[in-house]
């Protein structure tokens, strides 16, 4: 019998005297590569490893008389009887981490491991490994190797095990999972999705007994476990429904919280007017530690939420956790992040006017930058507050983080970054600036100031006598008449802040004040932090 490798064949009349069947390969001269002993062997052990019977490959080796010779031992390369055929309780730690090493060697050692053996309804044994994950997700995938009777298939098993386990090392092995079919096809076989949730519920179980044995060990471990878990929560419901019980939030003083846990701490005194649970967080410890530090002084607890998957699982939790509102802990002043209902807000002793004066004294020495918008409001947060607060918006700030991690997001990435700067009218220092404008401008801005009351009030006159009639009984002249007192009172505005804007240039305190709310935001940088250093040794002088 011969055949070139198609569906033809020939056979002819042969003389064989012993029993048996030889086969003889020819390789054409592009294939000779695997006619090496070393290639051979390398195949052998990459497919063939844990093959249920020997496979002899030639003679073992040893060194004599200063060079290497055959012996009569056969030379068997593969493991007929690997870990995961065994029953756990014939095995120790120290098989399952020499296993590990076999598989993965120069790898670090695993944190635990889960031994899987179920025979109905499906077959499926295996050893999933969780390996010591820094943070590079890509770089961890394709490290589970899916066998078939012990035979190496393929180490890409999307499809059989579930997208956030692919995280995980080690090997499966069952043979009720079809092969050689497409991966729609293998993602709807009714096996296929049975083990997929088999896996995830042996996962989620190892969790919980960990978690409940030793809760001291767990959170020692979280910091590698935190990717896992998250990752699961976010994209498996079934999972998450055990998650919710042992993941674990970490607070800025190191403390660790599970779900239920953090929201029994903080729902006392985190509650605002309208019954929402707020949760505070940052991102930076160092980078946040003023705001994190106000919100201590206030009776707050602050979560750490530095992770790569954080500013998703936020958005997930606010969905599902009842009345809860997670806001980064430098998103608004504190009085804003959480309303109270019992909050007596008295009004601010500066004048709406002055307050408006001051936003256009501030906004005329903010810095001009590309795709972003900086933007000035005035509270009153008490004397002993920062006088100036720079803080950017929960939503706005949290969709471009989103943006720059999932696709279809790309509108709000290219959207410029919002920020505001808030500044205190009860702290002395704005006060300051306030009466020395009021000395420095008084002469100039008085006329215009009275012009400006005037033709606001002729404004809201003509508005109010527009607004008693439908569009098409006012007249032309009416509205031209608006329409020209709103130009007259766009020039008048343009004039009182160009006359704010020479003179905020000339006061040193304002720049400053903009300048020290910029470097404690980490966005003071290149010729701006030259000349605010230059200016506080002239103040300091």
């Amino acid at each position: 019998w011969s055949c070139e490798g198609n569906p033809e064949f020939q056979m002819e009349v042969a003389e064989k005297r012993p029993r048996g069947t030889d086969i003889i390969l020819h390789i054409d001269e592009e294939s000779k590569e695997f006619l090496d002993p070393t290639r051979i062997r390398q195949l052998l052990e990459k497919y063939a490893k844990f093959l249920p019977v020997p496979i002899v490959f030639g003679k073992k080796k040893e060194w004599k008389d200063g060079k290497e010779v055959e012996t009569d031992e056969d030379l068997v390369i593969n493991e007929t009887a690997p870990l995961w055929t065994k029953a756990p309780s014939e095995l120790e730690d120290k098989d399952y981490e020499a296993f590990y090493e076999t598989l993965f060697p120069m790898s670090e050692k695993p944190l635990f491991w889960i031994h899987l053996n179920i025979d109905y309804p499906f077959n499926l044994t295996g050893i999933l490994y969780f390996p010591r994950v820094k943070s590079n997700m890509d770089l961890q995938k394709n490290k589970i190797q899916l066998y078939s009777n012990q035979v190496f298939v393929t180490d890409s098993v999307e499809g059989i095990v579930p997208d956030f386990l692919m995280l995980l090392h080690g090997v499966i092995d069952s043979p009720d999972i079809p092969l050689n079919v497409s991966r729609s096809y293998l993602q709807a076989d009714h096996n296929v999705k049975k083990i997929s949730a088999y896996i995830t519920r042996k996962v989620a179980d190892k969790l919980t007994e960990l978690f409940k044995e030793d809760r001291k060990n767990f959170e020692e471990k979280w910091e590698v476990l935190d990717l896992f878990v998250k990752y699961g929560m976010l994209t498996q419901e079934k999972f998450y429904e055990k998650a919710e019980k042992f993941a674990l939030l970490k607070n800025t003083e190191k403390k660790y919280f599970t779900l239920e846990e953090y929201r029994e701490l903080i729902s006392a005194n985190q509650t605002d007017k309208e019954g929402h649970v707020v949760y505070l967080y940052a991102v930076d410890t160092e980078q946040q530690y003023s705001y994190i530090k106000e919100a201590n002084a206030h009776g707050y607890d602050v979560l750490l939420m530095d992770g790569q998957l954080d500013i998703h699982l936020i958005s997930m939790l606010e969905q599902k956790l009842a009345q809860s509102h997670f806001v980064r802990v430098d998103s608004d002043t504190l009085d804003n992040l959480i309303r109270k209902a019992d909050d007596e807000k008295k009004e601010s002793d500066v004048s709406e006017e002055d307050q408006e004066l001051l936003r256009q004294l501030f906004e005329s020495q903010l810095p001009k930058e590309d795709k972003v918008m900086i933007s000035v409001q005035t509270g009153h947060q008490g004397s002993d507050a920062k006088p100036i607060l720079l803080v950017q918006g929960e939503y706005m700030r949290r969709m471009k983080e989103m943006a720059a991690m999932q696709q279809g997001m790309n509108f709000y990435g290219e959207m410029p970054d919002s920020f505001n700067f808030v500044l205190n009218t009860d702290h002395p220092l704005i006060k300051k600036v306030l009466t020395e404008e009021e000395q420095a401008c008084d002469e100039k801005l008085k006329p215009i100031l009275s012009d400006i009351k005037g033709w606001e009030a002729r404004q809201a006159d003509l508005r109010e006598a527009q607004s008693k009639k439908k569009e098409d009984e006012i007249t032309a002249q009416e509205k031209e008449d608006m329409t020209n007192t709103d130009h007259k009172l766009d020039e008048l505005r343009e004039q009182r802040n160009q006359v704010l804007a020479e003179y905020a240039g000339t006061n040193k305190t304002v720049s400053q004040l903009i300048d020290l709310a910029l470097l404690g935001n980490g966005m003071l940088k290149g010729e701006a932090l030259s000349q605010f250093i230059k200016r506080s040794v002239e103040l300091i002088g």
